[in-house]
């Protein structure tokens, strides 16, 4: 009896034991200076409140094990520099990883918060940074942003309709207002300065000019917003009260409202539409309407410095085009109204210029999401974001490395590259993780970071086919047989975006080719004593499932094709076979970069036997079914320009 009890009481030991462990974590990183990047040695970290506590090595790295799972502040301390406290919530079983910057004593830079990066890490810049190729941390913060609520033109010759306008905002907001930013509108009045100055030019004026001009008669009065809270703070208006009789006098004077002012002055950046060119063309013989619209965003940075002062960075200007076509005269059902030729043309243009300037933000290092890895399984990833961030299933990420290089300086290096297959619903549960499929890299390990590699869920593909023909006498029985060569190009659109479903591709293409009427006796001895050439063309649509293995990649695909192969000598005689059937292949890609894969597929194309020629009366059967194989090149766009499905409707 003794024996068992012993034996019990080891049991519940050892699985105490083991569940104690379970709720452990993990903290590690590397302390650096925030001016020279380079590590700092001999730092003292000790976790407030415990007994725990480490030093940095002589590379500035340190690791602390066995944390009970909770919330902790950790404080950072070493002669010559400022001393740090950042707060990190150590989760059960997870090596949580930091990259801290220290600032000399005698340094003038800004004070600096830090997060640890398993949640996000940001470092805020001073006015004035030094120097130096190291990048910033990857982790992603959300951004205020306020933004004008209507759109200013750079040329005053540019005339659009209310209407028209309405529209473009609309786009601008829908597709550049993403979820990862919180938004404030700018009050019109402030920019009534600034279009008076544009519309007196009176000649077309370049976008940098327009920058110019808001330097001129915009910012200071955005900086003049930003720079209450100084006087606030100068005149001691400690109360409530205070500080709103203060602004609200403040904001009369500008001529807009206590509560504009202040959702300007929360901002930490501000974007500023312009369109800069609007074309509108017709071409009678071709019976088409074209518009073309150029515009861009032009985005600013609020930058305090060390005295509370502000001022206006500009971050970044972008410019895109969208070009829109409709059939001249034709009335066209868009977004569940009735619109003309000019106003479809219209629309389009600017769904294909949003669109792109939604990827031409995304890219702005600002605002590309990014966050650390804080589960590494065999072919996945799992980091903190989500839902509330906007990610999307299939949306690809480098996969990026904490290194120092040889002069002690640390740079964050690519090491792979991965695609979302889960989205995590981080709005209503903040606790779980996105993951995504790993596609390049290995030997990776938690405390990397994913950082957003922005693109349209469009690919460009272009093809070499075979496209077989068979010819057969309808009298005689006799069969001939050939094989042309076609290139194609196609676009596909992923839709499994949209339906949750991983590489779920749909889209369309054209090809054109040739053959050689060698071995069709039936067709030369119509041409006789000539052999005709041979031409090919034809349309088609597709469905495609891919599925990753790392880099390689297999896929289905299946197709509904339009083909059409004529014969002809000279420009008198032409025999030309149209038909429609399926393509159903299967196929393999190689990933080369991530934008860019090498692929092969067979197949086998069905079509049905039909004499129906153009310039023969019949006893003749054609038939375009066969084996086929293909050879492409896939790479992932990050500007168009046009709505592919937009522009068939409006020429069809």
């Amino acid at each position: 009896m003794r024996a068992g009890l012993c034996w019990g009481v080891l049991f519940l030991s050892g699985f105490l034991i083991r569940l104690f462990a379970q709720n452990m974590g993990s903290l590690s990183g590397t302390v650096i200076d925030i001016e020279t990047k380079r590590p700092i040695k001999g730092v003292s970290i000790t976790v407030e409140n415990t007994s725990i506590s480490t030093l940095t090595d002589s590379k500035g790295k340190f690791e602390i094990k066995k944390i009970p799972a909770g919330e902790y502040n950790f404080r950072f301390s070493v002669a010559g520099y400022a001393e740090r406290r950042i707060s990190v919530t150590i989760s059960p079983t997870v090596k949580t990883s930091v990259v801290v910057t220290m600032k000399p004593i005698a340094s003038k830079a800004v004070p600096i918060t830090e997060t640890p990066v398993t949640q996000e890490a940001k470092v805020a810049e001073p006015k004035t940074q030094p120097k130096s190729t190291t990048p910033e941390p990857i982790k992603y913060e959300r951004k205020s942003i306020s933004y004008v609520n209507f759109v200013l033109t750079s040329n005053p010759n540019i005339k659009i309709e209310d209407k028209q306008a309405n529209y473009l905002i609309k786009k601008f907001r829908e597709y550049i207002e993403m979820p990862r930013f919180d938004y404030n509108p700018i009050p019109n009045e402030l920019l009534s300065e600034f279009e008076i100055e544009v519309k007196s030019r009176g000649t077309k004026i370049t976008l940098d000019e327009v920058v110019e001009i808001l330097k001129e008669k915009f910012v200071p009065k955005i900086i003049e917003i930003l720079d209450i809270e100084k006087e606030i703070r100068a005149q001691n208006l400690v109360t409530e009260a205070q500080r709103n009789s203060f602004i609200a006098t403040k904001a009369k004077t500008l001529g807009i409202t206590a509560e504009q002012l202040m959702k300007v002055m929360n901002s930490a950046f501000i974007y500023i539409p312009i369109i800069s060119d609007y074309k509108l063309e017709t071409d009678e013989k071709r019976g088409l309407l074209d518009i073309t619209i150029s515009a861009g965003a032009i985005w600013y940075r609020v930058i305090y410095d060390e005295s509370g002062a502000s001022d206006l960075k500009l971050v970044v200007k972008k410019e895109t085009m969208g070009i829109g076509v409709a059939k001249i005269g034709k009335d066209f059902k868009h977004e569940g109204e009735k619109v003309n030729d000019k106003e479809y043309a219209f629309r389009t243009a600017v769904i294909a210029l949003a669109r792109d300037l939604q990827v031409a933000t995304k890219e702005i290092p600002e605002f590309r999401l990014g966050a650390q890895v804080v589960e590494v399984y065999p072919n996945h990833v799992a980091f903190p974001m989500g839902v509330k961030e906007g990610i999307k299933i299939d949306d690809g990420f480098d996969l990026v490395e904490v290194q120092e290089n040889p002069g002690g300086e640390i740079n964050f290096v690519k090491v792979g590259f991965a695609r979302v297959t889960y989205v995590a619903n981080n709005r209503t549960n903040p606790g779980v993780f996105s993951k995504a499929q790993i596609v390049i890299g290995r030997g990776l390990e938690p405390g990397i970071y994913v950082s957003e590699r922005p693109k349209l869920p469009i690919d460009l593909v272009v093809r070499i086919l075979n496209n077989p023909f068979t010819v057969k006498d309808k009298e005689s029985g006799e069969v001939n047989k050939m094989t042309g060569i076609s290139i194609g190009a196609e676009l596909l659109y992923n839709l499994g975006r949209n339906i949750n479903v991983p590489q779920f591709w749909v889209g369309g293409g054209l090809f054109i080719g040739s053959g050689s009427a060698e071995g069709l006796e039936i067709i030369k001895e119509i041409f006789y004593p000539e052999k005709p050439s041979v031409s090919i063309v034809g349309l088609y649509g597709a469905l495609v499932k891919k599925f990753y293995f790392r880099r390689f990649c297999a896929f289905g695909r299946m197709e509904l094709i339009l083909e059409a192969t004529t014969f002809s000598k000279d420009e008198d005689i032409k025999l030309t076979h149209r038909s429609t059937g399926f393509g159903f292949e299967i196929g393999g890609e190689y990933v080369v970069t991530p934008d860019l894969n090498l692929g092969f597929n067979f197949g086998y194309r069905l079509f049905s036997e039909s004499e129906e020629w153009r310039g023969i009366v019949g006893g003749i059967f054609g038939d375009h079914s066969g084996a086929m194989f293909s050879i492409h090149v896939s790479y992932s766009l990050s500007r168009l320009g046009f709505d592919p499905i937009a522009w068939i409707k409006g020429v069809w």
